[in-house]
């Protein structure tokens, strides 16, 4: 009877056996990748019947020969494809929610939902409590990581029955752990490729050396001279890099083919970047370093990690430059670095205080920080608008890692980016 069901037929280089368990696993497959495209279309999931089709049209996918060799073959696909399909059913119906979301993310969020399948909303407006009911009935909330994310947002959101939070950047520094922790969240931040930043940290060392921004005001009114413009040679300098994570690592190897010295300060050891450059304490860095870039995370023990006390251990003339964060300089302290001419140098993409200010329009509004304005009009002084980052490979990596990153912590409970706390 299972021989007739299955069409099983002799020929003299078969193995009736083998032959009748292929006939009757490849029905069964058959018949379970049917089942999915009729769930599919079903659920107006196109792009998983087209997956799928091909293997219920085709008899030929698959090697024969492997079959007869090994019984347990089609058994095996069977589950293993089954499995995955269901992996790809459990997103459809999840429902996430992009705050603060820009123009040029649109594109590749839109590209991912056709690719797993989740429905969304989104808004460019930053979360708030105006439109934190946005969030209603969704599993997962994804911010860009400019606004602070506090306990009264994170009550909300619960209220709202939100599990996941992701942010579409590496900081984190702008959600409460603690009250994330309160209400029982999972997070994560989102990684890129470290070129964007590193490139541009490179850019501004190279800038501060050879005193752009003062030739570019010089050409502002038309003046060619050179009295005011002789620059430094960045070979024959020393380089200290604070943080030797994935953009400083990526810095310093930079760096390396310009034949500086490098001298590097970290709270991990990367013996991969201990072949180019020496690591050292901080005190011996500051010492030691005619320019100095840092690139750590903002924490309690990094704040105003530059201060009045850290300069006076930093050489005179001292190149600064700062594309992590901004509170990792007390500002005080290099306004008075600067007057004094202890800091001959300073480069910032980042700055204390630049939230309501960064990444916003402000032309025709009085801003009101003072010492952002009086830093900048110093000739020495580069201050670019947290933009180091923005870049179209950043930016796509962020997006996807924050809707796997979600789509993983339904999934799996976990991701690879969750921040534990």
């Amino acid at each position: 009877m299972f021989y007739k069901k299955t069409g099983i037929c002799y020929n003299r280089s078969g193995n009736a056996e083998a032959r009748s368990i292929y006939g009757h696993f490849r029905a069964l497959f058959k018949h379970c990748v049917s089942d999915v495209i009729i769930e599919a279309k079903r659920r107006r999931h196109e792009v998983f019947a087209s997956i799928f089709a091909p293997y219920c049209n085709s008899a030929r996918c698959y090697n024969r020969s492997a079959a007869m060799k090994s019984p347990r073959y089609f058994r095996v696909l069977i589950e293993s494809r089954w499995a995955a399909t269901k992996k790809l059913f459990e997103v459809n119906g999840m429902k996430l929610v992009f705050y603060g979301l820009w123009e040029d993310e649109r594109s590749k969020l839109e590209e991912l939902h056709k690719k797993y399948g989740f429905d969304y909303e989104a808004t460019a407006e930053e979360l708030s409590l105006l439109n934190v009911s946005l969030s209603e009935g969704c599993a997962g909330v994804s911010v860009l990581g400019k606004g602070a994310v506090g306990d009264d947002l994170l009550s909300a959101l619960h209220g709202y029955g939100v599990k996941f939070l992701a942010t579409r950047s590496i900081g984190y520094n702008h959600i409460d752990l603690a009250a994330a922790k309160k209400y029982g969240f999972k997070l994560c931040n989102s990684q890129y490729p470290p070129d964007s930043v590193a490139e541009f940290t490179l850019m501004l060392i190279l800038m501060s050396l050879r005193k752009y921004k003062q030739a570019l005001w010089l050409q502002q009114v038309n003046d060619y001279a050179l009295e005011h413009l002789k620059g430094g040679v960045l070979s024959q300098k020393t380089v200290g890099v604070v943080g030797t994570g994935h953009i400083g690592g990526r810095v310093i190897e930079l760096l390396s083919g310009f034949g500086c010295r490098l001298l590097c300060h970290s709270a991990d050891y990367d013996p991969k970047v201990a072949q180019i450059a020496e690591y050292t304490d901080l005190d011996t860095l500051y010492q030691s370093s005619d320019i100095l870039t840092f690139h750590v995370p903002l924490l309690p023990s990094t704040k105003h990690m530059v201060n009045a006390e850290a300069l006076k251990k930093m050489k005179e003339g001292v190149v600064l430059i700062n594309t992590a964060r901004g509170e990792l300089f007390e500002t005080e302290a290099l306004i008075g670095g600067v007057e004094n001419r202890k800091i001959g140098a300073l480069a910032m993409d980042v700055f204390e205080g630049e939230d309501g200010i960064y990444h916003m329009d402000r032309t025709d509004d009085i801003i009101r920080n003072r010492d952002m304005a009086y830093l900048r009009q110093f000739p020495n002084v580069i201050l670019t608008q947290h933009m180091a980052f923005y870049t179209q490979l950043s930016m796509d990596s962020m997006m996807e890692n924050s809707v796997e990153g979600l789509l993983d912590f339904n999934r799996k409970g976990t991701n690879r980016f969750e921040i534990r706390f």
